[in-house]
């Protein structure tokens, strides 16, 4: 059996070969079905917190309309709520695929 120090030549060559082979694949752009893939996620995953930071502020809006005592401030809060929920649909529905 070959010692370690023997080998140590052989897996240089090798290691340099493989390294300059992972080089040119790394250099390859990415097929374009992976990056229409990666942009889909990208604005599913934007569109995602856009629709829960409306959703936040609609919670907010209910919040704040429950502790109200004028019956037309708080429904006018919670036409406000309304809104934000709508916008909230609007952002999670942007998010989806055609």
């Amino acid at each position: 059996m070959r010692q370690a120090s023997a080998l140590s030549p052989v897996f240089a060559v090798l290691g340099r070969g493989l390294h300059a082979h992972y080089d040119d694949i790394a250099k390859q752009p990415l097929p374009e079905r992976w990056v229409d893939l990666i942009n889909y996620l990208n604005n599913k995953e934007q569109a995602l917190r856009r629709a829960q930071h409306w959703l936040d502020r609609a919670e907010e809006a209910r919040l704040q309309a429950a502790d109200m005592t004028d019956p037309e401030t708080r429904r006018e809060m919670l036409k406000i709520a309304a809104e934000y929920q709508r916008l909230a649909q609007h952002a999670e529905n942007c998010g989806r695929p055609y």
